[in-house]
C-alpha cells in the first residue's frame, strides 16, 4: 500500500484506523500532532509555558469515529 498523504514517496507503515487508510511512518506522525495541536488550541486545554506530556496506546480503547 502508497501512504495517502506523500502519494508513494515512501511505502506505508500501518493502516489508521480513524481512517482506514494506509500512513507512512511520517506522515502519520505529522497528521498526529497536528490534531493533537489542534485540539489543544480549540479547547484551550493550556495556558502558555505549561509542560505537557501526551501518550497514546493505540489500542481499541484510543480509536474514536
Amino acid at each position: 500500500a502508497i501512504c495517502v498523504v506523500c502519494r508513494g514517496e515512501r511505502p506505508a507503515a500501518l493502516v489508521r484506523p480513524k481512517t482506514s487508510e494506509p500512513y507512512c511512518k511520517i506522515c502519520f506522525f505529522d497528521a498526529f500532532e497536528r490534531e493533537i495541536h489542534e485540539t489543544i488550541m480549540k479547547e484551550q486545554l493550556f495556558k502558555p509555558g505549561e509542560t505537557i506530556a501526551v501518550a497514546a496506546s493505540g489500542g481499541k480503547g484510543s480509536e474514536t469515529k
